[in-house]
């Protein structure tokens, strides 16, 4: 109760400085704080889609040559995601996040489900959980902060998030970064999988920064990604099923 009586944590001039999930920090804890631990922080975010279509003559006789009888693409709303998050520490070296999300498939379904393990000799940070795996910037980059309002459709075929062990660090200066992870290949909702037959996959990522001047003006930055899968059951699939959904959730 005493971090309930303290009010609101007080807000620097700059504005709500980003904790280590770059999510920002208005709140105050609900539990902990101020080196009590657990430290229980809760966040949240919804997204809602609408979409309206217009068809010429001609693209309804295409769809309808492709099993849909009316040949109609229907105008809808939905919601496109509605996230409940809780994250924080339970030690000075071990971090956690659970999401949640309310308005996918197979609601309520499991995003991210994590402890972050920090400072271990020779390998920097270990995770361990449901998380996104190392590759694609588009894909670790949070919804919240891409260029545009959904990601590419090359987006289906990558590994996102998948149950595993892996770990993480940069140099000080904070020019090269890696991550390694190793990975179930598919799950559930729910994170899942269930198989004798395959079913693992590994991805690493590391990337440099050559140029970096005018606060980040102008910057330089290569990068290179590396994964292997081996489908449960000998089977892959991709969709809303068998990996990454499509963006536009209405589809």
């Amino acid at each position: 109760m005493e971090r309930f009586r303290d009010g609101p944590a007080p807000i620097p001039p700059e504005g709500p400085q980003p904790n280590q999930y770059s999510e920002p920090m208005v709140l105050p804890p609900l539990i902990g704080g101020k080196g009590k631990y657990p430290i229980v922080q809760m966040g949240g975010v919804f997204q809602i889609d609408s979409v309206f279509y217009s068809q010429t003559h001609t693209n309804r006789q295409v769809m309808q040559n492709a099993d849909n009888p009316d040949g109609l693409m229907y105008d809808g709303t939905g919601i496109k995601r509605a996230r409940l998050t809780a994250f924080g520490s339970v030690a000075e070296n071990i971090d956690y996040r659970f999401q949640f999300d309310l308005g996918g498939f197979g609601r309520p379904s499991i995003t991210d489900m994590y402890m972050d393990i920090k400072e271990v000799p020779l390998l920097g940070k270990v995770r361990i959980g449901q998380y996104k795996q190392p590759f694609s910037l588009e894909e670790l980059t949070s919804f919240r902060f891409n260029p545009f309002m959904d990601r590419s459709s090359l987006f289906i075929f990558h590994p996102f998030r998948r149950t595993g062990v892996g770990f993480y660090d940069w140099t000080d200066d904070g020019r090269w970064t890696w991550y390694v992870s190793a990975f179930r290949g598919f799950h559930d909702f729910y994170g899942n999988d269930l198989t004798d037959t395959g079913g693992y996959g590994f991805a690493a990522r590391g990337t440099h920064c050559f140029y970096y001047e005018n606060d980040g003006a102008d910057v330089w930055h290569f990068g290179g990604v590396y994964s292997l899968i081996d489908p449960s059951g000998g089977n892959i699939q991709f969709g809303k099923f068998g990996g990454n959904a499509p963006e536009l959730g209405l589809l």
